[in-house]
């Protein structure tokens, strides 16, 4: 039986995770909120939830691969965020070790789903 997607430990920290996004990016330039890094951020973010609920709900590791890509591109437009000092680099730091954390949890979930 598949597990209700909010007693997972990885649907709780992307969750938390996209409200912290949603938080920091209220505070990008103007111009970034509706069409920019902002708005790409939290859609990557929102999307991440829903990939995880998905890749409950399938037995093979094809939908955790693309959680994994949704998990780089994030990792990288938070980078750039940063580069761009929309974010501090203490707030990057704390948020790149919650996107860390996030991958390694979804290779031990398809690790576990290949075993």
């Amino acid at each position: 039986m598949v597990e209700r997607h909010e007693r997972l430990k990885i649907w709780q920290k992307s969750y938390d995770l996209a409200k912290d996004l949603m938080q920091v990016t209220e505070r990008f330039p103007r111009p970034q909120q509706r069409d920019g890094l902002a708005s790409e951020i939290r859609q990557t973010a929102l999307s991440l939830i829903r990939t995880v609920m998905l890749a409950n709900s399938t037995q093979g590791t094809a939908v955790n691969q693309d959680l994994d890509e949704e998990i780089d591109y994030l990792q990288v437009t938070v980078r750039l965020a940063r580069d761009l000092r929309y974010i501090s680099i203490g707030q990057y730091e704390l948020l790149a070790g919650k996107i860390i954390e996030l991958g390694k949890m979804n290779n031990g979930w398809m690790k576990a789903k290949r075993a």
